[in-house]
């Protein structure tokens, strides 16, 4: 039975590292992050979303969401965390790989594959945070100047 259970968990170890491959190599070709694109209607519902965060009932609600994620999180084992390390690294939400790595090297410290990323997955956070920065910068520019 013992032996059973080691294999399974070489098998998860396996599957896991080819899937962490796979992202990884994903990341390496594309590098920087893919900027969203700039279609009015995607503009006028993400200003709509901003707007909802002023409504102290949606306040309420995200906080409780961000309360039950914060326990999820505490409980969370360390194949889900490598799980969703994956989901996170081909979604491109490189802030919240990094977030899930350091909670797994943390855990896990003899997780050497996963140290190995982490300055890969702070690099790419910070492009994306630039990124982000700087699509905001260019596009309230072009606001003011429409108004003009």
């Amino acid at each position: 039975r013992g032996a059973g259970g080691a294999k399974k968990a070489g098998d998860d170890k396996q599957k896991f590292v080819k899937a962490f491959a796979k992202a990884a190599a994903d990341v390496a070709v594309n590098k920087k992050p893919q900027p969203k694109g700039k279609a009015d209607p995607a503009k006028r519902a993400k200003n709509q979303k901003y707007r909802n965060l002023l409504n102290p009932g949606v306040q309420e609600a995200r906080k409780q969401q961000a309360l039950d994620a914060f326990e999820k999180l505490k409980t969370m084992s360390v194949e889900d965390m490598q799980v969703e390390l994956i989901v996170c690294i081909r979604a491109q939400h490189y802030k919240d790989a990094l977030m899930y790595s350091e909670m797994i090297v943390e855990r896990d410290p003899s997780n050497g594959l996963v140290a190995q990323f982490q300055p890969l997955l702070a690099s790419l956070s910070m492009q994306a945070q630039e990124a982000l920065v700087d699509d905001g910068d260019s596009s309230s520019s072009g606001e003011s100047g429409d108004e003009e």
